[in-house]
């Protein structure tokens, strides 16, 4: 989860990401290009870090302000970090 957030979250596409390549060996290395910030769709938005009803502030879970939409890409307007400066995933065949 993005913390500072409504109902931000870290995820890849629905597809997923493929563990193994067109060989079946296991694949390596940096994924993070992988990641992007999704939209829950339950809480309606409010600036990063400065709303009232975003988990460090709000005085319970689930409730703020119902925004009753579905998953998808954050495209709010607000602005956040780019998802490599607060998620890395790296995958190692061990």
């Amino acid at each position: 989860m993005f913390v500072q957030s409504n109902d931000k979250f870290y995820a890849p596409d629905p597809s997923g990401i493929a563990l193994f390549d067109s060989m079946a060996a296991p694949v390596s290395g940096d994924w993070t290009m992988s990641i992007k910030l999704w939209d829950a769709g339950t809480e309606k938005d409010e600036a990063p870090g400065l709303g009232p009803n975003q988990a460090p502030r709000q005085m319970a879970p689930n409730t703020g302000p119902e925004e009753n939409g579905s998953v998808h890409l954050a495209s709010d307007g607000f602005q956040y970090p780019a998802v490599d400066r607060v998620v890395q995933l790296t995958l190692s065949a061990k």
